[in-house]
């Protein structure tokens, strides 16, 4: 069985990336620390966002940022591109099932 990456809740999804973008890249760590005072979400659901992250390889396993975190907070013609290969790194189970899968309803 895979174990995919997910959020209990959708809502603050868009809110993530938005503030992720507008916030200076981490000097050390993405920490749970950093998701609280700089990107300034403090509940439990919020701390999800780190192994989204990871699955996405926009940080790695010691939670350091990667060049696909670089890449997306730098995008301007195509702020989207990276989250879209980022979904491919973590949804790749799925992906090899169906490569259209950005497609589907």
């Amino acid at each position: 069985m895979v174990d995919l990456p997910y959020f209990s809740t959708l809502g603050n999804i868009p809110k993530y990336f938005e503030r992720i973008r507008q916030a200076k890249t981490p000097e050390d760590k993405f920490s749970p620390d950093f998701v609280k005072s700089t990107l300034n979400f403090s509940s439990g659901n919020d701390q999800k966002l780190i192994g989204v992250l990871k699955a996405m390889r926009f940080i790695d396993e010691s939670n350091h940022p990667l060049q696909l975190y670089r890449d997306f907070r730098s995008e301007t013609t195509s702020p989207y591109e990276s989250i879209g290969k980022g979904m491919k790194n973590a949804f790749l189970s799925l992906y090899a099932r169906d490569e259209n899968l950005h497609d589907r309803t």
